[in-house]
């Protein structure tokens, strides 16, 4: 980062002081003696850039708004960074709320540096997790993005007819509020239809912390592993996610694998359950424009779920759900490129997927026009960047009555995600995720331990630290599409040699 960050007016039409470059040159690299060295000069080019765009927040805090505006344009190296699949412009968005994000950002640093904290993807998430701040928005805003919920992928032409405003219009304001909420329209894959089955586990390490690292990698190194994941609320426990052939060997495998760790002491517990349908969704009628803030009160939510749902009549309304339907016609390597693009970014076009697929856009087209007709992937919609929220996980079994009238209480917070699943036996249970408002976050955890025993709560937890993607890129190249099948090995499913535990288990 040695090289110049701001470039002298002239080189780019602008009129801009020679003396101001020299002093935001000056302050950058007093600024960048802030930064952890180990990340300034970190391996990976992305980490690098990544510090470099913050470390310009903290230039830009010492200079007036109208010498900002000229820094930003004299920024010799506006890139964006990929961040989960995605351009992810630091300084574009943020810049208007640089000082609350500083202040915050300081302390994160100084964590990172006393932990020593060099995986790419921790290191982003730990950093941006301070970077959803409050937005002010307008009733006509969220007008829109309820509009854009309930007709994902319409063309800009119909957002503008049907809210009344021009294409060229529609087009801007999403662009407007993508730039600063950061929403996502992503796809749920249709596992089955793909012949594949989609599970979910924890691993509970006890006192041997030190094995999180290795199990977290050995999960992360297997072909189909999917997510793996730690909360704060759960130092000892990793949470996991796989995506493996549906040929039931494999499930068998892993399970033999947490056994034998689990039967040898090496870990204490596990749990391992295939989802069989996914909701999802943003209730932005709990938005309040005046206050610009979440109307979400825990005991009001409290009082909705205990009281006033009928208990064993039909529920007035149900959350939008997403089985995983069965197989039932054939696809090949791009029709899953095409996929796991759209897991990343339902409203990618198809003139864009072309490039990336070496192709053509008129098959592109109706590759993917085939693909959301057939209901390979279902599609959603979160906003990333309205406020703080706290993140709970709930896991619930057994009592279906009692988990429909969760469901029917989540509806009231901002965002929620229900997963359900069945295990071993006749098992069923759903794991709900969703989010709150942070200054409600403990209030909100008290109460769900009050209601562990009447809900039959199994787990709590909270404030999740993701570690990997929720991608299928890593495993399509082991489709067969003559005989329509995964291929796999014995040695992906052999979590004790690919997290390299063997020498921990007793002899």
């Amino acid at each position: 980062m040695e090289e110049k960050i701001f470039q002298i007016g002239e080189d780019l039409g602008l009129k801009a002081d020679r003396n101001l470059i020299l002093r935001a040159e000056k302050e950058f690299k007093r600024k960048l003696e802030l930064f952890p060295k180990y990340l300034v000069f970190h391996e990976d080019l992305e980490v690098r850039d990544f510090i470099e765009q913050l470390c310009i927040l903290y230039v830009l805090d010492e200079f007036k708004k109208w010498e900002e505006k000229i820094l930003i344009k004299t920024w010799g190296r506006i890139r964006s960074i990929i961040y989960n699949g995605k351009p992810y412009h630091i300084i574009m968005s943020l810049y208007p709320q640089k000082k609350q994000i500083t202040d915050n950002l300081t302390t994160r640093l100084k964590e990172l540096e006393v932990y020593k904290i060099t995986e790419k993807k921790t290191v982003f998430d730990y950093l941006t997790g301070d970077m959803t701040l409050q937005i002010s928005l307008k009733n006509d805003d969220i007008k829109f993005l309820k509009h854009v919920k309930n007709n994902l992928l319409a063309t800009y032409a119909d957002w503008g007819r049907d809210f009344g405003i021009t294409r060229q219009s529609a087009r801007a304001r999403w662009e407007r509020l993508r730039d600063r909420l950061y929403p996502q329209i992503s796809a749920y894959v249709n596992y089955k239809k793909i012949k594949l089955k989609f599970l979910i586990g924890y691993i509970d390490v006890g006192k041997r912390m030190f094995l999180l690292d290795k199990l977290s990698n050995g999960i992360s190194a297997s072909v189909f592993g999917r997510s793996v994941g730690k909360f704060r609320s759960s130092l000892n426990e990793l949470y996991f996610t796989f995506q493996i052939p549906e040929d039931y060997r494999c499930q068998v495998l892993l399970e033999k694998s947490f056994k034998k760790m689990q039967d040898e002491g090496l870990i204490e517990s596990y749990k391992l359950v295939e989802v069989v349908a996914v909701s999802g969704d943003i209730d932005f009628n709990l938005y309040n424009t005046e206050k610009n803030s979440w109307i979400f009160i825990p005991e009001f939510w409290l009082n909705y779920l205990k009281y006033y749902l009928p208990e064993y009549e039909e529920f007035e309304k149900t959350p939008r759900k997403f089985d995983f339907e069965p197989y039932s016609s054939k696809i090949g390597g791009q029709d899953l490129k095409i996929i796991d693009a759209l897991m990343l970014d339902g409203r990618m076009s198809s003139n864009f997927l072309a490039k990336q697929l070496n192709t053509n856009q008129i098959t592109v087209h109706r590759k993917r026009k085939r693909l959301i007709e057939e209901k390979f992937v279902n599609f959603f919609f979160a906003v990333r960047n309205m406020g703080p929220i706290g993140f709970f996980m709930v896991l619930m079994e057994g009592d279906k009555v009692s988990r429909d009238r969760f469901k029917q209480a989540c509806l009231k917070v901002p965002q929620y995600q229900f997963n359900d699943y069945i295990s071993k036996g006749s098992d069923e249970g759903t794991i709900f995720a969703f989010e709150v408002p942070s200054e409600n976050m403990w209030r909100m955890y008290t109460y769900l331990d009050d209601l562990t025993p009447d809900f039959g709560i199994k787990k709590i937890w909270f404030d999740f630290l993701p570690l990997e993607s929720f991608t299928i890129s890593n495993l399509i190249e082991r489709w067969d599409k003559r005989y329509q099948r995964w291929r796999w090995l014995h040695s992906d499913f052999d979590l004790i040699s690919l997290s390299e535990t063997e020498r921990y288990l007793k002899k």
